[in-house]
């Protein structure tokens, strides 16, 4: 519980890093001791858990990347300490192309729903407030503690599902919420749909957006239809919260008491003003350790104090994952969520996929396969996806032996060629009232 105590705004780097330092040690050896993953990974880079003694030493660990978990049997990344029969298993979104299963004890959900919490008291949640959270389906129900606290009157939020973004909007249009939530690509559609409708009763007190990069044109569109301040936030399944957006500054500051973050450019550490990939350490997980682990995105190091008085460490920019909806003929609007779940569901073999809209009615979906799948198992779940794509879409299935991300650096598993919304403009430039 240490990990996730409510830390001074004030403490200083050095204060910070000690800390760190201390649980990284720990952190350390228990994964050597009872990881074979590490245990191996650390035989191969010639070092011992003595020899990381501070957080200058975390860069002689090698960096594990998606692909390494993706290729690695379960077994050997789960601690021999901990009781498999009490794991939860929990599948990423597969974002970046390479879905990943995590495996965690009820402790870790509890402690990083805690940081989240924390995260959201501080941008401005009150034990009263009512929220209304947009989200796709299969989204990880919170910990037992958190909805009894809900049936008493705390922390309400009602969840709404994102079926299409007009089933959403017509659910949002009559609905009042102190806080709004949701994947901010999500939340932009919503936000494009209502602009400017009379039957809008929905104004939140603020917004919290996360999951998706925020460009400009996103918070202009939100902020002016629900005339309200976005926050936006960085949060992924492996690590939990990573930074959260200063309401004072517009900065991300970093959860840097659950989490060691690194930003590295070339192989070096980042230096202010300098975009890096970022790195993390989860100082939490302990049953599936995430040591020095990349998770493909990019943030840009800020330098100085935050004028809120944190003096965490921080990032003036993050450029994450990117998605985009399928424009089908007719106008039809579609989420292409449900197809990569379907195949992230039923196809262990897949090791990285994209789904691309070449055309209005022909969509493909590029698969680098870990394992030469059945041929009727591929050809099952190909038919099943003409099916949730209607009738007059062309839908085929490749295999490729690498998938390159976009022009951008990133990768984009769903990307549009017919339309995205990250080539769109504001309807309207109107800056919300800062409540």
């Amino acid at each position: 519980m240490d990990v996730v105590r409510s830390r001074r705004p004030d403490a200083g780097p050095e204060e910070v890093a000690s800390r760190q330092a201390e649980r990284l040690r720990r952190l350390v050896a228990e994964a050597w001791a009872n990881v074979l993953y590490y245990r191996r990974l650390f035989d191969r880079a010639g070092i011992s858990p003595g020899d990381i003694r501070s957080l200058d030493d975390l860069s002689r660990i090698p960096i594990t990347s998606k692909r390494d978990l993706r290729m690695c049997p379960a077994e050997e990344m789960l601690s021999r300490r901990v009781n498999r029969n009490g794991l939860q298993a929990i599948k990423t979104s597969g974002s970046t192309g390479i879905p990943v299963t995590i495996y965690e004890t009820r402790g870790e959900s509890f402690l990083l729903h805690l940081v989240k919490l924390r995260t959201l008291r501080a941008l401005g949640l009150r034990w009263r407030d009512r929220m209304i959270k947009v989200q796709n389906r299969g989204y990880i129900q919170g910990p037992l503690s958190w909805r009894a606290l809900q049936k008493l009157g705390f922390l309400r939020q009602e969840d709404i599902h994102s079926d299409t973004p007009q089933q959403v909007a017509a659910a949002l249009a009559g609905r009042t919420a102190d806080v709004l939530t949701g994947y901010t690509g999500n939340l932009v559609r919503v936000a494009q749909i209502l602009a400017g409708r009379p039957d809008l009763k929905l104004k939140p007190r603020f917004i919290v957006g996360g999951s998706e990069t925020l460009i400009p044109m996103f918070r202009t569109q939100i902020q002016s239809t629900f005339q309200a301040p976005l926050r936006d936030t960085y949060i992924c399944r492996e690590a939990g919260m990573i930074a959260w957006e200063c309401p004072v500054s517009g900065r991300y500051h970093v959860e840097d008491d659950h989490l060691i973050v690194e930003v590295l450019k070339d192989g070096r550490f980042a230096r202010p003003g300098e975009q890096g990939e970022v790195v993390v350490t989860s100082l939490v997980r302990r049953a599936m350790p995430f040591i020095r682990y990349r998770l493909d995105d990019l943030a840009v190091i800020a330098g100085g104090d935050c004028p809120c008085g944190r003096r965490s460490a921080g990032f003036e920019q993050v450029s994450g994952k990117r998605q985009d909806y399928f424009w089908l003929p007719g106008g039809v609007e579609f989420n292409p969520w449900p197809i990569s779940g379907l195949w992230m569901r039923r196809a262990p073999w897949i090791l990285q996929f994209e789904l691309v809209q070449e055309e209005a009615a022909a969509i493909v979906l590029r698969v680098v396969p870990s394992f030469p799948p059945p041929p009727a198992e591929a050809a099952g779940l190909v038919e099943e996806t003409r099916k949730l794509l209607g009738p007059g879409i062309d839908f085929r299935l490749e295999w490729t032996e690498d998938i390159k991300p976009g022009a951008d650096g990133k990768f984009r598993i769903h990307r549009s060629r017919v339309r995205s919304i990250y080539d769109q403009s504001p309807s309207r430039d109107v800056p919300p009232p800062d409540r």
